[in-house]
């Protein structure tokens, strides 16, 4: 979240310093963050001083609250650096849309979990989570530019 408040920041900077307007996204997008990070903090204090066990709504909402700033700034990441032509920014947004795909897969089994009773859900989303994390490993090492750190 810091690095994507740090983002909107310099895109305003730099629209700033070409005599552009610098636009309601980054200035929103700045605001959500925070609201985000609020709540973050919030539900931190939450578990350490209920001892590690806040109510289980309190779970769901913050991932919820996380997989729609995840989409937002994904979109408008995407958005900005298609009108800024910054191939840098376009991959953020495609990055941060994976972050609200997982956020929506753990949301996805603890829901099922504690709804359904489908104690395997809750698992199965983490699956999703070492299986994105494998392929970005394989990518990383394996192929494209870094092919220099085959072993």
């Amino acid at each position: 979240m810091i690095g994507a408040t740090r983002i909107a920041h310099g895109l305003r900077a730099e629209k700033a310093e070409e005599g552009e307007q610098a636009g309601v996204w980054p200035n929103h997008v700045t605001w959500a963050l925070r609201a985000e990070l609020v709540l973050l903090a919030g539900f931190t204090v939450g578990w350490e001083v209920s001892g590690g066990k806040p109510a289980g709504w309190a779970q769901y909402c913050l991932l919820a609250v996380t997989a729609a700033a995840m989409f937002t700034l994904a979109a408008g990441k995407a958005r900005t650096g298609g009108a800024l032509d910054n191939p840098v920014l376009r991959t953020e947004g495609r990055v941060t849309m994976i972050d609200g795909v997982l956020a929506v897969a753990v949301l996805l089994g603890l829901t099922l979990n504690a709804g359904l009773g489908w104690w395997w859900a809750d698992p199965a989303a983490g699956y999703v989570l070492v299986f994105y994390a494998a392929r970005e490993v394989r990518e990383i090492f394996f192929s494209g530019p870094g092919q220099a750190l085959k072993t």
